[in-house]
């Protein structure tokens, strides 16, 4: 998930909010990117859960 943040969430973030906000972009796109993999991670453990079920049946 460090990967996915760094390498691909930060940086598309980064140049959206840079371009948008200026420097209250480049500020946030830090959060943002957590609160981003948060999500991406979250769906991705529901959906490991959901396929072990399936496995189990």
């Amino acid at each position: 998930m460090a990967i996915t943040r760094q390498g691909i969430i930060y940086f598309i973030v980064l140049e959206i909010l840079k371009s948008t906000l200026g420097y209250h972009g480049i500020v946030w796109s830090q959060a943002l990117s957590d609160i981003l993999t948060w999500i991406i991670g979250y769906f991705m453990f529901k959906k490991s859960l959901d396929l072990k079920d399936k496995l189990k049946k």
